[in-house]
């Protein structure tokens, strides 16, 4: 290993930096993946430590106090095809409109992985939020190629993949990497998923093409997923009722680092910090407002001013108090508190769907009140239900 197993966040950069070639990535029991070192190959040039975002602990200098905004596109489509309220389209479209490039993720036979595009017509390939981790491994290269030829970049991704990026590019590149670090509450990895997927594919009897985790069916805030099949055919379910999501949600499933993630707070990584705005006072936006989706934004230094002035004129924005954001996204400041169950889900060779039933299931209550209510009533009826059970 590079770092400590449980700190790393297998970005995959002391593979790309090794000049031996001495390092691959390799699935643990968890399913993750994480570096291993061929000792036969290893000159000790300690290049892959020098490299490491988790070891190197530079300094960041981003606001201490960043500014809090929330908006959303005044194109309706944008926001209708984003998972919150289209800011991050926004700006990919202003790049790719200016003969600039963007990068971000992508999924492709249930494989999540970033990639580079310089047209727009390709956007659609990086909209949407994927909760599985990404490979970014092949992506630093071609970053730093096209900073060398005087392009700008905007990279969107949770913040130990803007970490590793910012990490991997020479300081005099800096000037055109333009960076968006996602709230990020957790990642998955491909190997769970993968494994949820086949079950899925056993019981409908055919292939899963596609999968919408944010699939925006009636209530931006209400969590519905959404997979294609490869007939054509969708099956969408409410996220606490899919044994994927139902761990998700549960906050049991995700990479080790994450519960101890040194990124997840302020002041933030990325130049912009995206996420939802879940909280949001009601009566400050249109019930539209709240059935397509609200971006919150954080702007984290210098260049994340000049990232919301180069699309002001097509985007509403409101200021408000960050700690109105923190109240309902901890994640802002925080790490997510280590699930108990984890090593217990991940390890098991059970099926995805009795785990999720056996350790992340929700109240029956609960369960209804989704189909029922407004995502304010089902948050009352989750607090009482709390009252009398530690765990729903």
């Amino acid at each position: 290993m590079v770092c400590d197993q449980k700190k790393c966040t297998g970005c995959g950069l002391c593979l790309v930096k090794c000049p031996r070639k001495a390092i691959i990535m390799k699935e643990a029991t968890d399913g993750f993946l994480y570096p291993s070192i061929d000792k036969s190959k290893c000159v000790n040039c300690n290049l892959c430590k020098k490299n490491c975002p988790i070891l190197a602990n530079d300094k960041n200098n981003n606001y201490d106090k960043p500014k809090f905004i929330y908006g959303w596109s005044k194109n309706k489509k944008t926001v209708q095809s984003s998972s919150s309220g289209g800011i991050f389209p926004e700006l990919a479209k202003f790049f790719l409109e200016n003969n600039d490039l963007v990068v971000g993720c992508t999924q492709k036979n249930n494989t999540f992985y970033h990639i580079l595009i310089d047209n727009i017509d390709n956007l659609k390939e990086i909209l949407g939020s994927k909760y599985v981790q990404s490979d970014i491994v092949n992506i630093y290269l071609p970053i730093i190629d096209n900073l060398k030829k005087e392009r700008k970049i905007l990279f969107c991704g949770c913040p130990c993949q803007v970490a590793a990026v910012k990490k991997s590019v020479p300081p005099e590149l800096q000037v055109n990497l333009y960076t968006i670090d996602l709230i990020c509450h957790g990642v998955p990895s491909n190997s769970f998923f993968k494994k949820h997927i086949s079950e899925m594919e056993l019981k409908y009897g055919e292939k899963v093409i596609y999968t919408d985790f944010r699939y925006n069916k009636k209530e931006w805030r209400k969590y519905f997923i959404k997979y294609k099949l490869e007939s054509g055919k969708e099956v969408i379910k409410l996220a606490i009722e899919d044994a994927f999501m139902a761990c998700f949600l549960k906050e049991s499933i995700y990479r080790e680092a994450c519960y101890n993630c040194t990124f997840n707070k302020i002041p933030r990584i990325g130049d912009i910090t995206l996420g939802d705005y879940l909280g949001i006072n009601k009566s400050k936006v249109t019930k539209e407002n709240l059935i397509n989706g609200i971006s919150s934004c954080l702007v984290n230094n210098s260049k994340g001013n000049d990232l919301i002035s180069f699309i002001e004129k097509n985007i509403i924005l409101q200021e408000d108090k960050i700690d109105n954001l923190i109240k309902t996204n901890h994640n802002i400041n925080s790490a997510t508190k280590y699930n108990t169950k984890r090593d217990k889900i991940l390890r098991s060779a059970e099926k995805v769907s009795k785990l999720s039933k056996r350790y992340c299931q929700y109240h029956v209550l609960y369960k209804l009140s989704n189909h029922i209510f407004s995502i304010d009533q089902q948050n009352k009826i989750y607090n009482l239900i709390k009252k009398g059970r530690k765990q729903l």
